[in-house]
């Protein structure tokens, strides 16, 4: 293909780039003893929050939950729910963590749920739940969590929506001079310039 050929294809460049939020939402639980002994579909609901443009809480069953009595062992049980109503689906993963009442440190729950972090789809007409934490009921009521009958739960919630394209835009043309390579010989014959060339053996 000629130069003047390639010159003249148009070409066009877009970007695409990740569209991810994230957030940290504190659920504080004063009184945890009173919120016990209601029922196992009975839950304990945090404030809504918002990460990604989406309205989001998390959902805590102090009693064993009713889908999970078939387990040998008695355990807490949280969930993030997606609260938006409509909308397209959504990618989301919540890591719970529990804070130290003595420090006010937190640390993560992820080894008692492993697949905590793992992105999963919530849709607001068909899944809106998933859980996020599974955790024995020894280790999740047990000093420095449960300090004066109160715990608290620190959930980062990461939503992951489709990814943001831009626009196709024309690529920039850089425009090149045109050699004048000739020229340049000739003007350095007529000069009669040169330079000397040394060889070391």
């Amino acid at each position: 293909m000629k130069r003047h050929q390639m010159e003249s294809v148009p070409r066009t460049v877009s970007t695409v780039v990740p569209n991810t939020a994230e957030a940290t939402h504190v659920f504080d639980i004063v009184g945890y003893s009173q919120m016990k002994g209601r029922g196992r579909e009975e839950h304990v609901t945090s404030g809504t929050f918002v990460v990604g443009g989406l309205h989001w809480a998390i959902l805590l069953f102090p009693d064993t939950h009713v889908i999970l009595l078939d387990d040998e062992e008695d355990n807490v049980t949280a969930f993030l729910e997606l609260q938006s109503q409509g909308g397209s689906k959504v990618r989301a993963c919540c890591d719970v963590r529990l804070v130290d009442q003595t420090t006010g440190l937190a640390s993560s729950a992820a080894p008692a749920q492993p697949d905590a972090k793992t992105f999963k789809v919530f849709n607001a007409d068909e899944s809106n739940r998933v859980s996020c934490l599974k955790m024995k009921r020894t280790e999740f009521e047990a000093p420095p969590y449960l300090v004066d009958d109160r715990i608290t739960l620190e959930c980062v919630v990461t939503v992951k929506k489709e990814p943001r394209v831009s626009r196709a835009r024309p690529v920039p043309r850089i425009k090149v001079p045109p050699s004048n390579m000739m020229q340049q010989l000739g003007d350095l014959l007529e000069s009669k310039e040169g330079a000397d060339v040394v060889f070391d053996v």
